[in-house]
């Protein structure tokens, strides 16, 4: 534990809002050296669920976040394994990711990163915002995020990213100015070449760059669908890149008020 005689008390406070209570916190580490390589291996655990938050002179709301990582790495497969990277909201998962990076030491690395499909319902997050920033009883932002598949995988000369993803009734109350964003869907593919968008990573040997990527990233990209309902306003089509072709796009746009953005429009 972080705190081995009792549970960590955490307490923070602005002028009409107080977050307190007990934070229930696990850490495992196991390191290993030998043989001249290292290994190691770690847990933490951290659960909120016994912190309140308290707003003004109301009633204390409980925070029922926790969240969970588990990795490691084998020094004999020379391979970083996150097990379980996960983001709860009581019973909800909102985000649980795994990934795996093979020769990790080597410049020939290999990754593989996943997300579990998941609903993220904004408005918790939101309210707790609004709390902490003293935005009012409205949450800071609501609606509901849904990831069906998001991946990444390959040699970062040729990495594949794969992605649905989907968002229905997305407001900011912050920001009364913005619109509700009714739909988004997107689904995304594409092959990327990270060594020339990234200059920190180092190229293995006998890496040749590819004078041909368009944008000096894409070995293609392909947006098979792609929706967008803000306001009244509305967007469809398909999309895709490509070194040979370039851009090429199918967009239907319709319902835009562009006096909101050109006033003498």
């Amino acid at each position: 534990a972080l705190y081995p005689q009792g549970p960590v008390q955490l307490r923070l406070q602005n002028r009409n809002n107080r977050l307190n209570g007990n934070l229930k916190s696990t850490v495992f580490l196991f390191q290993e050296t030998g043989a001249g390589v290292t290994e190691f291996a770690s847990r933490v655990a951290l659960d909120a669920g016994r912190m309140s938050l308290v707003r003004g002179g109301g009633s204390p709301a409980r925070l029922p976040l926790s969240l969970f990582f588990d990795t490691a790495y084998e020094a004999n497969t020379d391979q970083l394994d996150v097990r379980t990277a996960r983001l709860s909201h009581g019973r909800d998962v909102w985000l649980d990711v795994n990934a795996r990076v093979n020769d990790i030491t080597r410049r020939t690395r290999n990754l593989r990163f996943e997300v579990a499909p998941a609903r993220i319902d904004l408005a918790p997050i939101g309210r707790l915002l609004s709390a902490l920033t003293s935005g009012g009883s409205r949450p800071f932002m609501e609606g509901v995020v849904d990831i069906a598949s998001l991946n990444l995988g390959g040699t970062f000369d040729r990495l594949r990213l794969g992605s649905e993803l989907s968002a229905s009734s997305i407001r900011v109350n912050a920001v009364p100015a913005l619109e509700t964003l009714r739909n988004f869907r997107l689904n995304l593919d594409a092959s990327l070449d990270l060594y020339q968008a990234l200059p920190v990573l180092e190229p293995p040997e006998g890496y040749e760059p590819d004078a041909r990527l368009a944008f000096g990233l894409f070995h293609n990209l392909k947006i098979p669908e792609l929706k967008v309902l803000y306001g009244e306003a509305s967007l469809d089509g398909d999309a895709s890149i490509t070194p040979d072709t370039g851009v090429m796009a199918d967009l239907y746009l319709a319902r835009v008020n562009l006096k909101r953005f050109v006033p003498d429009v």
